[in-house]
């Protein structure tokens, strides 16, 4: 029998309930999606650019894109193209993307008084790197107070260099490079001397803005739980997490290690040449701190030797730590890599680090993560 058609029959046909409920890793990357062409819309806009047009909007979208996810590569100059209002817009975009917009989702919610719900608490979990929804709001307010913060001081002690070089517009100046600096961005604004990409070189042999500089990245790149969790056990080691203790000291690790490998590397060459031994010491020292993930440079890295190149290049895959404003495959998806391979090479069944042993399902992510990446 052919089924009665409800339409003919003068019924009012069903409608099918959508029932689709996005997961906490689709809102995020929809969010962050958002985000970008929001972010895009704003720099495309004639009041963007310093020439009164419209900027293309593929050139935008590139800028919007690693802007908010903190990458620092750029078509156009930042300072010779964008006006103040497209810098602002920049600066916005690199501070919620190395915050994560959920942060600020969750600090406009609290300032509406709006109650924060379990799913909320772990999109919130999810986009800080913290290890539960247990205290979430509690590390939300640490990670506003603590960046901001750590962003104003860095800003007050880059003011001391660039408001003598630049006079008012130094203040700006400043903030913005800490902003860039905490959120291992990468973007800056020294086209203003004329040279465009030239980044940070007409300062290489400047102390504060050097050690200013790495300071932040490397603060911005340790991740908000590290942060919390030294605050909460002050300096006692013992009492540190696991994760604390192996990103404290790969963070040692890795800027001592390549700082030194980049000098010997350098030797004989272009870019060390006619320096002084303390500004081939902040070069090298630079230049090891910069690449987990933040794209600061002061030399010019066609200049360097291939050695030094492929050096950038591995400490560009490992990043920073998880949960940070870095990027990269993390500082403990590699460590947990180096100890199964220690660990089957030694024939044991178990990971230990720390006296402690892993779980498996750990190896296997971060083996997978590793093999994506690659």
């Amino acid at each position: 029998m052919i089924p009665a058609d409800p339409v003919a029959a003068g019924e009012t046909p069903k409608r099918r309930k959508i029932n689709w409920k996005p997961s906490t890793m689709q809102i995020l990357v929809l969010g962050y999606l958002g985000i970008i062409l929001m972010g895009t819309f704003f720099l495309c806009l004639p009041i963007s650019a310093k020439n009164g047009g419209w900027t293309a909007f593929i050139d935008s979208l590139l800028v919007a894109t690693s802007a908010t996810c903190v990458t620092g590569l750029i078509t156009v100059d930042t300072f010779i193209h964008w006006t103040t209002f497209g810098q602002v817009v920049i600066i916005l975009l690199i501070q919620i993307g190395g915050l994560g917009f959920m942060t600020f989702v969750t600090l406009f919610s609290l300032a509406l008084g709006r109650r924060i719900g379990l799913f909320e608490r772990g999109l919130i979990a999810q986009s800080a790197g913290a290890f539960g929804k247990g205290g979430i709001l509690k590390l939300i307010k640490r990670i506003l107070i603590f960046t901001f913060s750590v962003e104003l001081a860095g800003a007050c002690l880059l003011m001391t260099v660039f408001v003598p070089d630049y006079g008012g517009q130094g203040v700006w100046f400043a903030f913005f490079h800490s902003i860039s600096a905490f959120c291992n961005a990468g973007f800056d604004l020294m086209g203003v001397n004329g040279t465009p990409f030239a980044s940070l070189t007409s300062y290489s042999g400047d102390w504060v803005v050097n050690l200013t500089i790495c300071a932040l990245i490397l603060i911005g790149g340790m991740g908000y739980v590290v942060w919390s969790d030294i605050w909460d056990k002050r300096f006692r080691y013992r009492q540190y997490r696991l994760h604390t203790r192996i990103v404290l000291w790969a963070a040692v690790l890795l800027v001592f290690v390549p700082a030194l490998l980049l000098f010997a590397f350098e030797q004989g060459g272009t870019v060390l040449a006619g320096k002084s031994a303390a500004e081939r010491f902040l070069i090298c020292l630079f230049q090891a701190v910069t690449p987990r993930t933040a794209g600061f440079n002061t030399v010019a890295i066609a200049e360097m030797s291939d050695s030094s190149v492929l050096l950038i290049q591995i400490l560009m895959f490992i990043g920073g730590n998880s949960g940070s404003t870095a990027g990269g495959v993390k500082v403990t998806t590699m460590v947990v890599i180096l100890f199964g391979l220690y660990s089957s090479i030694r024939g044991h069944k178990d990971i230990v680090i720390g006296k402690r042993s892993l779980d498996l399902s750990l190896a296997k992510q971060a083996m997978s993560l590793f093999t994506i990446y690659l």
